[in-house]
């Protein structure tokens, strides 16, 4: 079994860690499986550099920019569309939609596990297992890399949305 797909079903469950990955994702930019790779590896002890956020960026790149994401765009205009006609029986294709994309995010999971596995990583593991301060200092590491979407104020919501992560992946 995947472990990493684990973790992040395991995390994404919990409606708060949920509503931050949306809102990342809708704010910032960013992916939600990189976000929870990051977080994971920080709980295992693994703190992050710049260059590793790059190779994990670099992983799934292709697939999410192909498969992925032109599936997030579909569902959501199905879901626009079903929300204005309320007569339009489409229902069935917005959970099949829905399905595909949870399908790509598994197999990006994947490819970034298969990476980690293999990774020899120049980080180093967290001193006296901090894993909570590795998981922060992912987070934001990862975070300011994102390309925001919105006006945001990054440094508060990180820090917030860090304090969720540590909260959750214990």
């Amino acid at each position: 079994m995947n472990s990493l797909w684990d973790f992040a079903v395991g995390i994404y469950q919990h409606e708060p860690i949920k509503s931050a990955c949306l809102q990342l994702q809708d704010t910032m930019g960013a992916d939600v499986c990189l976000l929870l790779t990051v977080v994971w590896l920080g709980k295992n002890g693994r703190q992050l550099t710049l260059a590793e956020i790059a190779l994990l960026v670099s992983t799934v790149e292709l697939w999410q920019q192909k498969m992925t994401l032109p599936l997030r765009r579909l569902r959501k205009e199905v879901k626009q569309l079903i929300d204005s006609e309320p007569s339009l029986d489409a229902k069935p294709v917005y959970q099949q939609i829905k399905a595909a994309e949870l399908e790509a995010e598994r197999v990006s999971l994947q490819q970034l596990q298969a990476f980690t596995d293999t990774q020899r990583w120049h980080s180093r593991l967290a001193v006296n297992a901090d894993n909570a301060a590795a998981v922060m200092a992912n987070i934001s590491l990862y975070l300011s890399q994102c390309q925001p979407l919105a006006k945001t104020n990054p440094a508060q919501q990180w820090e917030e949305i860090s304090a969720l992560f540590v909260k959750y992946s214990d």
